[in-house]
């Protein structure tokens, strides 16, 4: 005979199960801002953005060049402690890549208030996506993103989150065909 206590231990045994997976399932699919979300999500999108001059920038201007596309925001912590590694990997001359730098953010001059006081001057190409067409078509789901392009304009994986560390996005650049 089952009573209303025992029913409710079942109750509570089964809803502690379902909450257990559901845990374990974030931990395995979540939000990627870990820096080590490698999903390959293959995008097969051209798009094309004004720079902070108004010049319009396609992806498709780079085809046959690995192309490291970062999505940011002003207001991001993360995304502006990255922007001098940016710089860094820029310098590094790294054969046939390109790094294009979204700024979701739709107030040039803060853009280029914030480029002024984290890093001087950008040595890589700054694109605006205020209106989010470009994030979104890449599934973004938080800043910064980095997402690896190869040469054929497909997504050969990407890094959610902010990575401090420099080899990392150099080993993944190298990697891409």
């Amino acid at each position: 005979m089952n009573t209303g206590g025992q029913l409710m231990k079942r109750s509570l045994k089964v809803l502690l199960v379902i909450g257990m997976i559901g845990l374990l399932a974030l931990g395995l699919f979540g939000c990627g801002a870990n820096g080590n979300n490698d999903n390959k999500i293959p995008v097969e999108t051209d798009f094309t953005l004004q720079d902070l001059d108004g010049k319009d920038v396609s992806l498709s201007d780079y085809h046959g060049k690995k192309v490291l596309l970062v999505f940011w925001s002003t207001g991001c912590g993360w995304c502006l402690k990255e922007l001098p590694l940016l710089n860094e990997l820029s310098d590094k001359k790294l054969k046939d890549v390109v790094i294009l730098a979204a700024c979701t953010s739709s107030d040039k001059d803060a853009i280029k208030k914030v480029i002024k006081e984290k890093i001087g001057s950008n040595k890589f190409v700054i694109i605006q996506d205020s209106e989010g067409k470009i994030s979104n078509k890449y599934n973004v789901s938080g800043f910064p993103t980095n997402i690896f392009i190869d040469r054929q304009g497909k997504e050969s994986s990407r890094i959610g989150g902010y990575d401090e560390n420099i080899d990392s996005y150099i080993k993944k650049l190298n990697d891409i065909l």
